[in-house]
């Protein structure tokens, strides 16, 4: 029984995780994770991960911590892509996190002209950034 039950529990976690070599997408105490690993953002980037995230929600609403320390740059296309309707879908807050002050005004910048569908707020930390998402962990 034990033997079943690691095994259940495997297949639950694997399928709240994505991995490929542009990003990873986890759903981890309730929150969404997303890390970037690519250091310029696409369109197909972006567009992969806003599918994977709803894949992975199924129906469901989180916060979300997303990590961006490793985008250097972006297309504007990547960047219209993630202000779609549907990045938003299952979405309570997000924490960007950025490497510097200057990625911090670009990104609050960017989310102003961009209205953004739930609370978002940018940081340089990421334990910052957990602690403000966890804020939103028992909202509707």
């Amino acid at each position: 029984m034990i033997f079943f039950s690691t095994f259940v529990i495997q297949i639950i976690f694997t399928m709240c995780q994505y991995y490929d070599d542009d990003l990873s997408i986890q759903i981890k105490d309730g929150i969404i994770f997303i890390d970037f690993f690519a250091s310029h953002g696409t369109y197909e980037i972006s567009d992969r991960g806003i599918k994977k995230k709803i894949e992975l929600i199924n129906g469901q609403s989180f916060p979300m911590v997303s990590d961006m320390r490793s985008l250097k740059t972006s297309t504007r296309e990547a960047r219209q892509r993630m202000s779609e309707p549907d990045a938003g879908i299952g979405v309570k807050a997000v924490a960007i996190i950025m490497n510097s002050k200057v990625h911090q005004i670009m990104i609050n910048f960017f989310t102003k002209i961009n209205k953004r569908p739930a609370p978002t707020k940018v940081f340089t930390n990421k334990e910052d950034a957990i602690k403000w998402a966890q804020k939103f962990l028992s909202k509707d």
